[in-house]
């Protein structure tokens, strides 16, 4: 809304260090024009958001920064905090889809327990997923996490593994950008925060001494425990990267992770509960979620300018196609050299 575009959280940018940024460059905010440029150039044709309530927040987010306008209920007549899909029209005739799907804890098939509200929170999105061909290139970005917390059945490490398993061996879209987020702990001293840390430790130290009136909601909701499952996270994507994990066959040969944790650590202000938040329905005491615009903003325009270093679809293919040459002539001096030799006397 036009009365809170300009909150005091939505005035702050990430910077990383200056040894990073030479060599990397800056994060810098996502825009439509930069959106339309970055998706034609590595031939997207659809962005897929697959996660929890946070996953929504970071996708409705996105449909905003780029401009495409997303109803509150336009998905199976549901809220569209269940799921949505837009097209969204680029200059040039060049269309992108853009959609979410809610899984809170990405589970698939025989894994999604029976219950009254699996419909809205664990969509079976392996089905949206494969509903187009693999022609059809998907960047697709998932998260799970704060929801093992109360419910560690089947345990985030399983889920994590049956998920880099499914999209290396059996889903069949290699030509896909896949990348996966981390998942940030909430602040206990969001009620009163009005500015970000400016220290990893400040941020430790607010969970590790949470005020007296909030000393349970780390406990309750386990933010303490979101670093070791990113730590997991990381170790497992690192091994589907270098051959050591999951033996890709028809998958992706690389699975992007979305490190939002460190810039999100530094974000106490902002949040649902926050004193910059001046809607009279906000919720009594919401600590993880953020109000928007805002710090979840910077989870896309992250994604984005980690997009921009990797190569076109254009430069992928002539790599592909050098690569297959290479093997070729590689076999044909294999077999040549391999044959009985024959003399003439």
């Amino acid at each position: 809304p036009a009365a809170t575009r300009y909150r005091k959280p939505e005035t702050y940018a990430w910077r990383d260090p200056p040894g990073v940024e030479g060599r990397c460059g800056r994060v810098v905010p996502l825009s439509a024009a930069s959106f339309c440029i970055e998706a034609r150039r590595l031939g997207l044709s659809r962005i897929m958001f697959v996660g929890d309530s946070i996953a929504f927040q970071q996708s409705y987010a996105f449909a905003r920064q780029v401009g495409s306008d997303v109803e509150h209920k336009n998905y199976d007549g549901k809220n569209s905090a269940q799921g949505w899909m837009v097209r969204h029209e680029c200059p040039g005739e060049y269309a992108v889809e853009l959609r979410f799907a809610r899984n809170d804890r990405l589970l698939v098939g025989d894994m999604i327990p029976d219950t009254t509200n699996k419909g809205d929170v664990l969509r079976d999105w392996i089905d949206v997923y494969r509903s187009e061909p693999p022609s059809v290139r998907t960047l697709l970005v998932v998260n799970t996490g704060p929801h093992f917390i109360r419910d560690p059945n089947p345990p985030y490490e399983t889920v994590v593994d049956k998920f880099l398993e499914d999209v290396g061996t059996k889903i069949g879209r290699p030509r896909d950008l896949v990348f996966f987020r981390t998942s940030p702990g909430g602040h206990p001293t969001c009620a009163t925060a009005t500015e970000p840390f400016r220290t990893q430790e400040e941020y430790y130290d607010s969970v590790e001494h949470p005020p007296a009136e909030h000393a349970n909601v780390v406990p309750k909701y386990g933010w303490g425990k979101f670093g070791a499952m990113n730590d997991y996270l990381k170790e497992a994507l690192g091994g589907y990267n270098d051959g050591t994990g999951v033996g890709v066959t028809s998958g992706p040969k690389r699975i992007h992770v979305l490190d939002v944790e460190p810039m999100t650590n530094l974000r106490p202000d902002g949040h649902q509960t926050s004193p910059d938040n001046r809607d009279p329905d906000k919720p009594e005491w919401d600590c993880l979620h953020y109000s928007m615009p805002g710090p979840i903003d910077w989870f896309n325009n992250l994604l984005f300018t980690n997009l921009a270093d990797l190569p076109s679809l254009e430069e992928e293919e002539q790599e592909s196609a050098a690569a297959a040459e290479s093997s070729g002539a590689l076999r044909t001096r294999q077999d040549r050299e391999s044959s009985p030799s024959t003399t003439t006397n």
